[in-house]
């Protein structure tokens, strides 16, 4: 093979998907870095918190997953969508979908922090409220104005825009860390502030994380709409959302809230259903399997956008496109799911002292990563065909059938019951997006073929 024709391959597979590849790469650099600060936050974390408060912070978080995908995320996408297929104008997209973000999240911010105090037991009130003030409010902003700049100015934008936070995230952490008196005396090395009259200032608590997050996303959420929104094109202002707008994202948002409580909701009900301790251990063995998923995430969120372009006339070209793209995944899922799998004796420094258990449950959790990999991409290719509401039943369908599995598995089996209902779920969610992906894209190309029969 020629110096040439090796070239010329490797910028096919680099051009290939539309530019993926660089993409790829950006998203890698956001997801990746905020994988690496979320392993160190919850190893430091560790070390302040016993086994059920560790559990009762990872349920707050799984109550606010489906909740922020309700409140920002969905919108986030449809005002993707709206500005890249539909060809909407910046300004009324920014302040329609950006002051929907915000009446939602007002909301939601309350509703998060009521279930949150009913379910958990051992977190305060006001750790819970910036927690998910921080989250619903400030980061949700973050997040949309992302979407805003993905829209104008490409996906390596956001990805810059969402490393702020990374950094943001990894600045708060070890900030709190290196002015706790525990991690001075574990480690040796960090200087204990003096503070006269405190004999043990514990600064890394869930309470003072919660006000760092709520503060520095909120500075950042207001440097982005004021100074860096306007080098995209855009110009920060609030209105009332329509009732268009509403509906667009709510057709993105009751699938992704759908889906966030499917994957996180068997954390939150370890919790309801008082497993405290297995809770805290399965967060964990979680949290570390987020090692193998974050992969498929980065590449899942870089490719969303290559299924909002529609050609008319062509036939399966939104089948086709998640066929490619979920043989690229599984084959990335097989292989971080193995990788995974072998090198978890090596993963124990992890997992602080006490925690070990986490470590059985491993291997259990490892398994569905292959299932993640191939049921996300026949639901985006749904929404290239216009068929949001489609998608939503699907993902509502399957988060129904985890709240059963979950009420009938845990109680029982714990947390084994909470891996059965998850691995039958997602089975479940995969079987059905692949089968209503098939019979709305014949349907597509059946419209296609009548007006040539009619001619």
């Amino acid at each position: 093979m020629t110096e040439s024709s090796v070239k010329s391959k490797v910028k096919k597979a680099w051009n290939g998907f539309d530019g993926l590849a660089g993409d790829t790469i950006w998203g890698g650099f956001s997801d990746v870095g905020l994988l690496i600060v979320t392993l160190l936050s919850f190893i430091v974390i560790q070390e302040v918190l016993s086994t059920a408060e560790f559990g009762s912070y990872a349920a707050t978080y799984a109550i606010i997953g489906p909740l922020g995908a309700m409140g920002y995320a969905g919108p986030g996408l449809a005002l993707l969508q709206r500005r890249l297929r539909d060809k909407a104008e910046p300004n009324p997209t920014l302040r329609s979908f950006l002051s929907l973000t915000l009446l939602q999240g007002i909301g939601l911010t309350l509703v998060a922090t009521l279930i949150a105090l009913g379910i958990t037991d051992n977190i305060t009130l006001g750790a819970i409220f910036f927690l998910v003030f921080s989250e619903l409010i400030c980061n949700s902003t973050i997040f949309v104005v992302s979407m805003l700049v993905q829209a104008s100015s490409g996906y390596p934008a956001l990805a810059r825009v969402r490393l702020g936070v990374v950094g943001i995230r990894f600045a708060v952490l070890w900030t709190l860390a290196g002015m706790d008196i525990r991690f001075a005396e574990d480690t040796g090395q960090l200087v204990r502030p003096h503070i006269p009259g405190v004999d043990k200032f514990e600064s890394l608590t869930i309470f003072n994380l919660g006000v760092a997050y709520s503060v520095t996303f909120g500075l950042y959420a207001l440097w982005l709409l004021f100074f860096h929104l306007p080098k995209h094109g855009y110009r920060f202002q609030l209105g009332w959302p329509g009732r268009d707008t509403a509906v667009a994202g709510a057709k993105f948002s009751i699938p992704m809230a759908a889906s966030e409580f499917q994957k996180n909701g068997d954390k939150a009900a370890l919790e309801g259903f008082g497993y405290n301790e297995d809770g805290g251990l399965y967060a964990i063995a979680y949290r570390i399997v987020l090692l193998g998923m974050t992969p498929l995430q980065v590449l899942d969120g870089a490719a969303f956008q290559r299924f909002l372009k529609h050609e008319e006339g062509q036939k399966r070209q939104h089948l086709n496109r998640a066929i490619s793209v979920s043989k690229l995944m599984l084959g990335i899922g097989i292989l971080a799911a193995g990788f995974l799998y072998l090198v978890r004796p090596w993963l124990d420094f992890l997992v602080t002292d006490g925690n070990e258990g986490a470590m059985d449950m491993l291997p259990w959790l490892i398994a569905f990563i292959p299932l993640v990999a191939v049921r996300t991409t026949p639901l985006n290719g749904l929404v290239g065909l216009g068929r949001e509401t489609e998608r939503s039943v699907v993902y509502v369908s399957a988060s129904v059938i985890s709240l059963i599995l979950y009420v009938a598995l845990i109680p029982p089996f714990g947390w084994v019951g909470a891996v059965i209902a998850t691995m039958l779920s997602e089975t479940y969610l995969t079987a059905i997006s692949w089968y209503v992906l098939v019979r709305y894209q014949r349907i597509a190309d059946d419209e296609i073929a009548e007006p040539a029969v009619a001619g």
